[in-house]
C-alpha cells in the first residue's frame, strides 16, 4: 500500500498542507510509439496500424455460418468496411460518437495546458516531484468565467521547463469540446498561474516565459469514475456482447490508463481479475442508468454547488 504523508508545504502560495507519496512519471507519447513499434516488428504479418481512417460506423451483422459468424462486427471507414470479432472504445472523449446511449452520460470537455520556462529561482526537480494544486471552485458573475479549482504540473527531465495545466474558463469555454481554439479567460490565467501557485522565492516577477499554450479534450463521467469492461447492448445500442471500453478518465487517464488496459486485455482474455480491479469501474447496465447518470448529474452538482445556477440553466438542468 502506498504510503501518504500529511506534510507542511513551503513555497506554495496560501497552502497549508499537502499530501506527499511515491510517484512515477511516464511520456505516454514515447510508451505507445514504442510499444506500437515492438509490436509491429514481432507480429507483422497480424498487426497493421492505420492512421487518419476514422470509424464512422459499427454495424452488429452476424452471419450463420462461415467466417463471417466469428466476426459479427462491422467497422464502417472511409475506406473500406472492417470485420470485427471484438470492439474496444479507447476514444475517450469522443467514445459517445459511436455510443449514442452513452451521450450526456460520458462527455467531452476541454481542458487547457501549457509548457512555461520557470526562471532561474526555481529548483531543479526533475524526475524527483510533480504537483497537483486544488482550490474551491467558483464561478465569478461579473468576468462570466468559471475556475475549476485543479491544477496540475511536473517538470521536463530534459529542459527543466514546468508542464502546467489547469483552467479559468468562459461559461461557453467550459463546457465546449471545441480544441481547435484556446478561451481568452483560460490563456489568460495560464499565462500568469505561475506567480499564484508559487512564492516569489521560486518564481521571480517577469523572470518566466511562456513557451507554449495548448488545449486537448477530456472526457467526463456521470458519477466521476472511469468506465472499463464490457458494454452491455443497452450502451452500445446494437445487439451482441463483443463490445468494450476504456475510458472516461475525468482528467485522471495517467493515474488510470495504464493499469486500466492491462486489466481490460485480461478481461477480454476471460481472465478473472475481480481480486484487484475497481467493481466500481465495471459499466453495467445498473450503473449506467442510476442516479448519477441522470441528467448530466455531474454538472449539475459542479455549477450549482459553485453557485452558478445560470450555467445549469443554459444547458439545460434544473437546480
Amino acid at each position: 500500500m502506498t504510503k501518504l504523508t500529511l506534510s507542511k508545504i513551503y513555497n506554495l502560495n496560501g497552502a497549508c498542507g499537502g499530501l506527499k507519496f511515491a510517484a512515477g512519471v511516464c511520456s505516454p507519447y514515447q510508451l505507445v510509439t514504442g510499444t506500437f513499434t515492438a509490436l509491429l516488428r514481432q507480429y507483422s504479418d497480424r498487426l497493421s496500424i492505420e492512421t487518419n481512417t476514422p470509424v464512422t460506423g459499427i454495424t452488429y451483422s452476424p452471419s450463420s455460418d462461415g467466417a463471417e459468424s466469428a466476426y459479427p462486427y462491422i467497422v464502417q471507414t472511409p475506406r473500406g468496411l472492417v470485420r470485427a470479432g471484438q470492439i474496444i472504445h479507447c476514444t475517450n472523449g469522443y467514445g459517445a460518437h459511436l455510443l449514442a446511449p452513452l451521450r450526456g452520460k460520458m462527455y467531452p470537455r476541454r481542458g487547457t495546458m501549457s509548457v512555461q520556462q520557470p526562471g532561474e529561482s526555481f529548483p531543479d526537480n526533475r524526475g524527483k516531484q510533480s504537483w497537483s494544486f486544488y482550490f474551491s471552485p467558483q464561478h465569478n458573475k461579473t468576468l462570466g468565467d468559471v475556475e475549476t479549482g485543479r491544477y496540475y504540473g511536473f517538470q521536463n527531465r530534459e529542459t527543466g521547463d514546468l508542464w502546467i495545466g489547469g483552467d479559468r474558463d468562459s461559461i461557453d469555454g467550459f463546457i465546449s469540446s471545441d480544441d481547435s481554439r484556446i478561451d481568452e479567460h483560460a490563456e489568460k490565467n495560464i499565462r500568469t498561474i505561475l506567480p499564484r501557485l508559487f512564492s516569489d522565492k521560486w518564481i521571480r516577477p517577469d523572470s518566466f516565459e511562456v513557451r507554449a499554450i495548448w488545449t486537448g479534450i477530456m472526457c467526463y463521467t456521470g458519477d466521476q469514475l472511469p468506465l472499463v469492461g464490457r458494454l452491455p447492448a443497452t450502451a452500445t445500442g446494437r445487439s451482441g456482447n463483443g463490445e468494450w471500453i476504456a475510458g472516461g478518465w475525468n482528467s485522471y487517464g495517467m493515474t488510470n490508463g495504464l493499469l486500466c488496459g492491462s486489466a481490460l486485455g485480461k478481461m477480454i482474455l476471460g481472465e478473472d481479475i475481480s481480486s484487484w480491479f475497481p467493481e466500481s469501474y465495471i459499466p453495467t447496465e445498473e450503473r449506467l442508468n442510476g442516479e448519477s447518470f441522470k441528467l448530466e448529474a455531474v454538472l449539475k452538482d459542479f455549477f450549482v454547488r459553485i453557485g452558478a445556477h445560470e450555467i445549469s440553466e443554459k444547458i439545460g438542468i434544473r437546480s
